[in-house]
């Protein structure tokens, strides 16, 4: 009967079923919309299969001659072993995947289909674009990994897809298209657009059917096994000893023991986090949030049936009768606003899926987890109940005559009920705080404490400003002290606008913290308003330089150097190389210190003593040469140092003379009266074993050096080198240097981005082409954000709570006009309830939100990496409230709400004959 009732109310008050459908279903359909996307975007180990390899049954790469030990997906874990591999019988050492297939498809027992991965270079009007490329013979055999979006498949060299992301880039979807090989251009027809998931995520821009126009340093390759018969871990095992590393389709689906896996593999890829007390906590307040939100309809809707109430207990309805049809109202509008929310949540996460998929970062097969859905719904009913469930427990107190004859006055709070709060929202907060150290339950009772105390305070704070109503003029005094006469209908709104403000409080902190910290992390790359740029590849080259010099000649293009040879001079394969180098010597060290023989020199910025190896030949010494990935000595033009570290008189002349500058955080380590010592040789590795050994003897001499403390604006200013060299004085002493980038500068000022744009499109995408700007905040469009919606959030509760009140509140509105109320102090009266009530709510949801707030930021910001030594450090957590965003919302809510409820006020309200 309760539900039948419920059922024809929803019906009958369409405003206030609306308003509880949007305060329940759209948090709850964001939720879900969240649940969706992140499901499709965490792909199993099952569903990773098809989209990695189609239906094939392994994916297989080689090492090159050794043998290797891997886990189940050798992407996860991998080693190359010293002992040689076996050989494959019938393979050509050296020779291509499309020459070795039909061995491998022999030994692994199936049909062995060739791909090649790389780059391939196209022309775009002006532009050099480089396309991350799969060539496959077949692709239209590997359904589940390339999916073809519009057109046919290519059948020739002469044929490529496209994807929807190369698309955007500018890359015609349909018609001819210009690649670059070795020099010349080549067309091909584009025939049609196909997504093709690489092993990170992101998908190839160019299907093609053939690797030709590849660059050919750009290249890796493997074979796709064919066929029916599944690869065990018995034959991964196998196939390692040939130098074959096995992705296999049947090992994800029946992976080793620990047992089975190589002992250095087995540990890899575990690690802990804080997530479980986060999704606690964060599912704890999705219920408060929700009941907290749609508690004023509830509230509202049970003091406007008062009297409906009443007359059914005159007519003998018990109290338990009464509270269930208030109780069956928030069962039927709470479950079907969480239904729709739900039901919306996944047409729109297909929408959202679709449209990330097109811009290129596949998610995986579209995956509605049903039953967290399911969940989330039911948290949503019962957050609806339990918002109804202080009105409905109200009804057995109901005076009935009181009710019939239209009183509706609260009774008195209780003191001991508001000292109850202010300890349970000190033990709530506390608990927030260090729950993240504890279990996630001892989180979730936490934010429950500190909820319920904060609203246990709220009658008692609408109470004491009724009191202090009596200085106040006219409408404000009629407005706080008809809030605190109806606590029964205040005290929801509030706690309504406490949750938006919680829910936005605690997002701000946990990004303003994290903000924080990456600024405070920021090291600048080079002069701020100067660029720099590397890359480019064998198809760049000087010819690119030189044309970005002709069409940008307001910008110094400055090569820098580092020791060693480039890699066009490297070695063949077969010869032992001979790498040079050229290191620093600290204070009683000698190369043999510095170069230890299972190491190469020093390739990172200086380490500090204590967070180094302890070995202070090792810490303090600063190398290059050319099996770096990162050069610390550099070598530029002696007037480009003079001019960025702005040296003047004879610090100025030992740069010019042949010295250097070195940027050191301990230089009386390093500097001996003036002078750096330097160690020059060769180092030779044995390509069997990886062993470095010094060839022949080392060289040492002494530059002259002007000292820097080691600084981010130093480090900037020596473009991340611990040491910096005139180039003139290596090339005159004949040196071996190879170009490792170039720094940009503009003599009238800072390069502007119109400028970056056009360098970048002269270049092609192929080289990295940067301007150093200062921090710029990554996170200010998500703050943003934040703030509009949690605003829009916070007017929309205040308004449609202020609504629902206001139609309670017509005999009162008609009371005062009947007196002589004018409809300015009508409205004003109105406006200023609706501010209090706002300002209460803000205020204290910016208390109860900044507790979780502190809690995420220090799970954001424990833990970090040094910008100097690129080590991970534990340090003390950064909490940063954002005092401005919080008062601007603090400010302007409650000024514009109450501006709109006051407009809201009808000229002449129903003028009714009062009995009483």
């Amino acid at each position: 009967m309760a539900l039948r009732l419920a059922r024809r109310d929803v019906r009958r008050h369409r405003g206030r079923s609306l308003a509880v459908l949007l305060m329940v279903g759209v948090p709850t359909m964001l939720i879900c919309l969240g649940l969706v996307v992140g499901a499709t975007g965490s792909i199993s180990p099952e569903e990773s299969v098809p989209l990695t390899m189609g239906p094939a049954q392994a994916s297989i790469t080689t090492s090159e001659g050794h043998r290797v030990a891997q886990t189940a997906n050798p992407e996860y874990g991998f080693s190359v072993k010293d002992a040689a591999a076996r050989e494959i019988p019938g393979a050509r050492p050296g020779g291509t995947v499309e020459m070795n297939a039909a061995a491998v498809g022999e030994l692994a027992g199936g049909q062995a289909l060739p791909w090649t991965m790389g780059q391939t270079r196209a022309r775009i009007g002006d532009r050099d674009l480089g396309l991350d490329t799969l060539a496959v013979a077949e692709p239209s055999r590997l359904t589940g990994k390339i999916t073809l979006r519009s057109g046919r498949w290519p059948t020739g060299a002469d044929e490529v897809l496209v994807s929807p992301a190369a698309v955007r880039r500018g890359v015609p979807d349909s018609g001819s298209l210009q690649l670059l090989v070795d020099g010349d251009e080549r067309t091909v027809q584009v025939v049609g657009t196909a997504l093709s998931l690489q092993s990170w995520g992101a998908s190839h821009e160019l299907l093609t059917t053939t690797p030709d126009a590849m660059v050919d340093e750009s290249r890796s390759s493997g074979w796709f096994l064919m066929g029916d018969r599944p690869v065990t871990w018995a034959d991964v095992t196998r196939l390692n000893e040939y130098g074959l590393a096995v992705h296999s389709a049947h090992v994800v689906t029946h992976p080793p023991t620990q047992d089975q896996i190589d002992p250095e593999l087995r540990e890899m890829g575990s690690s802990t986090s804080d997530t479980a007390q986060l999704v606690a906590l964060g599912a704890t307040l999705l219920l408060i949030v929700i009941a907290l939100l749609v508690g004023p309809a509830f509230a509202v809707g049970a003091t406007r049936q008062r009297r409906t109430l009443a007359l059914a207990a005159s007519n003998g309805a018990t109290a338990g009768q009464l509270r269930r049809t208030v109780l069956a109202q928030a069962i039927v509008l709470g479950g079907l606003s969480a239904l729709v929310g739900a039901l919306v949540a996944v047409p729109v996460g297909w929408v959202v899926i679709r449209v990330i998929t097109d811009r290129g970062s596949p998610l995986g097969p579209f995956e509605v987890p049903w039953w967290q859905l399911g969940a989330i719904c039911a948290i949503a009913l019962v957050a609806a109940i339990l918002a109804a469930l202080v009105p409905a427990q109200r009804l057995t107190k109901l005076d009935i005559v009181g009710a019939m004859r239209g009183r509706v006055v609260s009774a008195p709070p209780s003191r001991w009920l508001f000292v109850l709060g202010l300890v349970l929202a000190g033990v709530g907060g506390a608990g927030v705080i260090i729950g993240l150290d504890r279990t996630e339950y001892v989180i979730a009772l936490a934010a429950i404490l500190l909820v319920l105390g904060t609203l246990l305070l709220v009658p008692r704070i609408l109470h004491a400003l009724g009191g202090l109503a009596g200085p106040l003029p006219l409408p404000l005094r009629l407005a706080v002290r008809d809030l605190a006469r109806h606590r029964t209908r205040s005290a929801p709104t509030v706690a309504a606008v406490l949750a938006g403000s919680a829910a936005l409080t605690m997002g701000l902190i946990g990004a303003t913290s994290d903000n924080t910290q990456q600024r405070l992390d920021y090291l600048p790359q080079t002069i701020s308003g100067e660029g720099y740029m590397y890359g480019g590849g064998s198809t760049q080259g000087q010819d690119a330089i030189d044309r970005a010099a002709r069409e940008l000649p307001e910008l110094v293009i400055t090569p820098v150097h580092s020791y060693g040879s480039s890699y066009e001079d490297a070695p063949a394969a077969s010869d032992v190389p001979a790498e040079p180098f050229v290191t620093t010597l600290p204070r009683g060290c000698t190369v043999k210190d510095v170069v230890s023989p299972d190491r190469t020199p020093q390739g990172d910025v200086e380490l500090a003593p204590e967070d180094g190896t302890g070995n202070p030949c090792l810490d303090l010494s600063t190398g290059s040469g050319s099996t770096m990935s990162m050069s610390t000595i550099s070598f530029m033009p002696a007037a480009d140092i003079v001019r960025r570290f702005d040296l003047t008189g004879d610090e100025a002349r030992t740069v010019t003379d042949g010295g250097g500058v070195l940027v050191a955080g301990e230089p009386d380590g390093i500097v001996s009266e003036g002078r750096v010592a330097l160690g020059r040789g060769t180092l030779t590795v044995a390509d069997e074993t990886g062993e470095a050994k010094l060839g022949g003897t080392p060289s040492t001499s002494r530059v002259p050096v002007v000292i820097r403390p080691q600084t981010k604006d130093t480090l900037a200013r020596a473009w991340q080198s611990g040491l910096v060299l005139p180039t003139e004085a290596a090339v005159d002493a004949g040196w071996p240097l190879t170009v490792t980038g170039y720094l940009l500068h503009d003599p009238d000022g800072p390069i502007d981005t119109a400028t970056q744009e056009r360098l970048q499109q002269v270049l092609g995408d192929e080289t990295y082409v940067d301007v150093e700007r200062g921090f710029s905040n990554p996170l200010a469009i998500v703050i943003a954000v934040l703030i509009a919606i949690f605003t829009l959030v916070l007017l929309v509760v205040t308004l449609t709570a202020t609504a629902l009140s206001m139609a309670e509140q017509e005999r009162d509105q008609a009371t005062i006009a009947a007196v002589g109320g004018s409809r300015r102090t009508r409205r004003l009266m109105v406006a200023s309830q609706t501010w209090l009530l706002a300002t209460i709510g803000i205020v204290l949801g910016a208390l109860v939100g900044s507790f979780p707030g502190i809690t995420i930021a220090r799970a954001l910001t424990s833990e970090g990496w040094d910008p100097f030594t690129g080590l991970q450090l534990d340090r003390e957590a950064i909490i940063d409230i954002p005092w401005l965003p919080l008062a601007i919302v603090l400010v302007a809510v409650p000024a514009l709400a109450a501006l709109l409820a006051g407009l809201g006020i009808r000229r002449t309200p129903d003028l009714t004959r009062r009995t009483e």
